[in-house]
């Protein structure tokens, strides 16, 4: 005699035959779209360790399309908008605390990204892992605080952009980047993916944060029409001014990553359809 099904046997086995259902009519169709929320951190002269400290982690969100060139290769477009900070009150030594710099600023980047699928798993690649590479072109404009303020950097020019003498040039607010990383879909159904990203972002400016070479001379910064301002924006050392003296390290670019969820929407000719020339229906991993 059969043993009895429960119903929450019952529950347990149609709830599996849908998502076997769902995953049957997984498959990779031509195009897609995106969006998702996520979190952005800096990386630069006011990050002293490999961990970055919970309160310069913030929130970034995601927006794109894509296009399937092939079954392994895709080229995406993204747009990704979030805030980066860093501020040395966080710092481990104590010559980066009583440095005392702070800042802040929002990011706004596009841009073109080509990726390659290494890894396809289940009978119809319901799973799939990928490294991208691209190049991307971003907005950033620092606020720094100045006397419990915070304001905007660029104007006052820290690091004497705006005096006579040997100074860098005052920097813009337009980078380009190159973003790489690794994501992972999965595969809901035929039309949606739920797909996750880590992305680190090299960019060529050093001053995403405002800090960079060194310290203005004194003497140039007494003869400035901001006198006051400039000064208590370049240092905050209270015992002296480091004459001559870095505020930051020149020879490493600032970046920045974003890891991401995203919801995928797939649309247009199916990559695996009969009519295509890249069917694929297996159950071990590919690479």
């Amino acid at each position: 005699m059969g043993r009895k099904i429960t119903k929450g046997k019952k529950l347990l086995l149609t709830l599996l035959a849908l998502i076997s259902v769902s995953f049957s009519q997984a498959q990779i169709k031509k195009h897609n779209v995106f969006i998702g929320p996520g979190v952005m951190m800096y990386n630069g002269d006011l990050r002293e360790s490999f961990l970055p400290d919970p309160r310069v982690i913030h929130f970034s969100y995601t927006l794109g399309f894509g296009i399937r060139l092939n079954q392994r290769f895709g080229l995406d477009y993204r747009y990704i908008s979030g805030k980066v900070s860093g501020n040395d009150a966080f710092a481990i030594s104590e010559s980066r605390k009583n440095r005392g710099f702070q800042f802040e600023s929002i990011i706004k980047e596009h841009s073109l990204r080509l990726k390659f699928d290494f890894i396809q798993l289940g009978k119809n690649q319901q799973f799939q892992t990928a490294i991208f590479g691209g190049v991307g072109y971003f907005k950033y404009d620092p606020m720094i605080e100045v006397n419990g303020v915070m304001i905007q950097a660029r104007p006052i020019g820290t690091e004497g952009q705006y005096l006579n003498g040997n100074y860098p040039r005052p920097y813009g607010t337009h980078s380009l980047s190159l973003p790489i990383g690794m994501e992972g879909t999965l595969a809901i159904n035929s039309q949606w993916d739920l797909k996750g990203e880590l992305s680190y972002h090299k960019t060529f400016t050093d001053y995403i944060d405002d800090v960079s070479g060194a310290y203005p001379k004194m003497a140039d910064i007494e003869n400035a029409d901001n006198s006051a301002l400039l000064l208590a924006a370049t240092s905050k050392l209270e015992d002296s001014y480091p004459e001559g003296g870095m505020r930051g390290n020149p020879q490493f670019k600032d970046a920045f990553f974003n890891l991401a969820i995203s919801v995928v929407y797939k649309f247009g000719k199916s990559m695996n359809s009969k009519k295509g020339t890249h069917s694929s229906n297996y159950g071990c991993p590919s690479f």
